[in-house]
């Protein structure tokens, strides 16, 4: 760009910076939106291939510049809002879900099905859940170290979680029909 063209934006965003920032302000009601306009505009007659209009017109160039953009930007707002509407209308919501069957176990299915684990899995598994009792009190009473007690209650978890999802779907682990426990 050329050293003139600079030099009539300075003098505009100069001797004008009150009058356009004022316009920018009536048209969009907030100051920062206001900013943002004139910046706009003060980027477009830097960027501008032609040469700008002469020191008299530049003001009202800038001032239909300005007006534009806003326009511009209100019509992108409307449609913006139209989509939204028209999605929320066309878009039903998804229904919600069922709640997971496990939601449903109570504490006597899971002590019914605690005699399908082996011995070492079921009795640190059912000192946890149904005594409350902690880790280290399991371990304790068990003789064994505290990781082997949490590894042996998720081993536990994994064998009673296949057990009753199978159940739930009909069939057992082996892809077997089951029958409810008695």
């Amino acid at each position: 760009m050329q050293a003139a063209s600079h030099q009539l934006i300075a003098h505009v965003a100069r001797d004008h910076h009150q009058y356009l920032r004022g316009y920018a302000r009536r048209l969009c009601r907030e100051s920062a939106d206001a900013d943002d306009l004139m910046q706009d505009a003060l980027l477009a007659a830097l960027r501008r291939d032609q040469p700008l209009p002469t020191a008299d017109d530049v003001r009202a160039w800038l001032t239909t510049v300005i007006r534009r953009r806003f326009l511009d930007g209100c019509r992108r707002r409307a449609t913006r809002r139209r989509w939204q509407a028209a999605l929320a209308v066309t878009t039903p919501a998804a229904p919600e879900p069922p709640p997971p069957w496990w939601h449903e176990l109570d504490l006597d299915t899971v002590r019914d099905h605690l005699h399908t684990l082996p011995p070492a899995l079921a009795a640190p598994f059912q000192m946890f859940t149904v005594e409350r009792a902690s880790y280290r009190a399991i371990a304790d009473r068990l003789g064994i170290p505290v990781a082997t007690v949490g590894t042996r209650i998720l081993r536990a978890r994994q064998r009673l979680r296949t057990r009753l999802a199978a159940l739930e779907a009909g069939r057992g682990p082996a892809g077997d029909p089951v029958s409810p426990p008695r």
